[in-house]
């Protein structure tokens, strides 16, 4: 054993040898910490599609970091389909002419894994007027969702990738990290399609009328719509449950809905709930 036979070393050999004992122990821990810690970061960077994720995220929070004082936060989006990519390209175009040209709002367009090489490239390159920012999403059928006959058969009408879209629209974009620090999101389809110039910044209008959702029009769904079976039912329920005030949806007449294939929504109150 070492520590048996350390008494026959010379002194000043001895002397050294604690702090050398230590050195190597230190050593052997830093380089086990190392290991363990660049790792994961080699195998994260050996996937281009979240490096590519990363750096959208990274250009966007620089924008936002420069953001102009007199300009509310805000930023377009999408959710498209490589698929659909004709109708996109459309929309981007009438948006371009009618409003970014005159107000330069960034616009985001969320995509699933499988559009991602067509969206980045074809869409980055013919719309290079355009601040384009791609951002990945997953779906997955939700747990409590059964496969009984009825649904079945609603499947056949409304497929479960629309049924993802309006999940998306409703709920999982608003947890979505880019948009974090947003004032104001507006979605549009992918076939959405501004037919004439506006002249003025919408961000700026809604913020200067303290305005929470702006629309289209109100569309008055039939009662014996399934689209909307127990819909207010279950709102009312909620409001209940939370303890949520709303004079402006006491006045609300079921079943009319918004048309919101175009809609903006001021994001801080759904971030906070």
């Amino acid at each position: 054993m070492f520590f048996s036979t350390d008494m026959n070393i010379p002194l000043e050999f001895r002397s050294l040898l604690a702090p050398l004992l230590i050195l190597c122990v230190g050593c052997f821990v830093w380089f086990s910490l190392y290991k363990q810690t660049t790792k994961p970061l080699a195998v994260h960077a050996k996937n281009p599609a979240h490096k590519s994720l990363d750096q959208e995220y990274i250009r966007f929070r620089h924008i936002l970091l420069n953001w102009p004082r007199d300009k509310p936060k805000a930023a377009i989006y999408y959710l498209a389909k490589a698929d659909r990519l004709h109708l996109l390209n459309r929309s981007l175009t009438s948006l371009r002419r009618c409003f970014l040209h005159a107000f330069d709002y960034p616009v985001i367009v969320f995509h699933e894994t499988v559009s991602r090489d067509v969206l980045h490239g074809t869409v980055r390159t013919q719309h290079a007027d355009i601040r384009l920012f791609f951002q990945q999403v997953q779906f997955n059928t939700p747990a409590h969702v059964n496969a009984s006959p009825d649904n079945l058969l609603a499947l056949k009408r409304y497929p479960i990738g629309y049924r993802h879209m309006c999940r998306f629209h409703a709920k999982q974009v608003y947890q979505q990290k880019i948009l974090v620090g947003l004032k104001y999101a507006w979605r549009l389809d992918d076939d959405s399609l501004l037919l004439a110039t506006i002249n003025y910044d919408l961000f700026a209008f809604m913020d200067g009328h303290r305005l929470q959702y702006g629309y289209i029009h109100i569309w008055k769904s039939p009662s014996e719509s399934k689209w909307t079976k127990h819909l207010w039912e279950a709102a009312k329920r909620y409001a209940k449950t939370k303890s949520i005030e709303s004079l402006y949806f006491d006045k609300w007449t079921p079943p009319d809905v918004f048309y919101n294939n175009f809609e903006i929504s001021a994001l801080l109150r759904l971030h906070h709930n």
